[in-house]
């Protein structure tokens, strides 16, 4: 049976306070092997897999653990906090893990808009862009969500000039 006494909606949580990098902004990192009991490994993996939480892989879910309980433990016992600064690094690793894969979709979308253009094939970049910016509508509203939509204002020129298309034209279903 399990523990609802710390219950909480999962789809309020950010995704982000999810991940704990696996090395600091230097690129340091220490490894650590431990052994666990069988049942333990299952439910860490059954965690994982479910896809209900944001973890890549299981070693984010060890990780995103071991965070919360040393900020536990240092709430009940008498020991130094280390934790304030461990989430100051994390939140500035996090931003600059945004900003790289900020970097990365918009290259690759770049290379994706001009090789359509090159072919000549208008209407392709125009649904890709279209595409692009209904899913970043659907991103919360945040700094992240501002920039996304402000680098994609740059195919807006796309759209100039463009003959009116009905949107089931832009999905085959």
């Amino acid at each position: 049976m399990s523990d609802k006494t710390n219950v909480v909606n999962v789809n309020t949580l950010d995704p982000a306070g999810f991940r704990v990098p696996a090395s600091d902004a230097k690129g340091h990192s220490v490894p650590k092997t431990f052994r666990v009991q069988p049942v333990l490994s299952n439910a860490m993996n059954v965690m994982w897999s479910s896809g209900a939480f944001p973890y890549k892989t299981p070693a984010e879910l060890i990780r995103h653990a071991l965070v919360r309980h040393i900020k536990w433990l240092e709430s009940i016992g008498d020991v130094p906090s280390v934790s304030g600064v461990v989430m100051a690094a994390n939140k500035l690793l996090e931003e600059d893990k945004m900003y790289e894969e900020y970097q990365e979709l918009f290259n690759s979308l770049r290379t994706r808009i001009n090789d359509y253009l090159r072919r000549s094939d208008m209407q392709q970049a125009r649904i890709l862009v279209t595409k692009m910016r209904g899913y970043f509508n659907s991103m919360p509203e945040s700094y992240w969500r501002t920039q996304y939509e402000k680098q994609l204002s740059e195919y807006d020129y796309l759209f100039e000039n463009a003959p009116k298309v009905k949107l089931a034209q832009l999905s085959p279903e």
